[in-house]
């Protein structure tokens, strides 16, 4: 049986691709990202917003101010500077915890609203 050259092309693009996926996620990191916005005043509202939608852009909300985040080198200091620059720094508290993996294995939930495996196959 030999294979036909345009099935080897595809072929090889596919293991390429996989490699390239494998590279990409021993690069990622997961960050639990934590804050506490003061909202006494009407400002803290709007950065109340302003540091959730950040964190929406970058992880998964599992609880109202705690996401996990799966970035890499590159989101991590954009989204870092972004929560930084948004925060009141005497008034406000931000928290990043640095998760390895195995640490990320030991998690627990209990309750409702399971939040997404970040690392599971993604099916559309």
């Amino acid at each position: 049986m030999s294979l036909n050259p345009r099935d080897s092309k595809r072929t090889l693009r596919v293991l390429h691709f996989c490699f390239l996926l494998s590279l990409f996620l021993l690069f990622l990191m997961l960050i639990l990202i934590t804050y506490d916005v003061s909202t006494v005043e009407k400002p803290g509202l709007r950065r109340l917003r302003r540091v959730a939608q950040a964190c929406e852009d970058y992880g998964t909300r599992v609880q109202k101010s705690v996401f996990e985040c799966q970035v890499g080198q590159k989101e991590w200091v954009l989204l870092r500077d972004r929560l930084l620059t948004e925060i009141k720094h005497d008034q406000d508290s931000l928290r990043f915890y640095f998760l390895d993996e195995k640490a990320a294995q030991r998690i627990e939930h209990h309750g409702i609203e399971k939040p997404v495996d970040l690392t599971a196959p993604l099916i559309l």
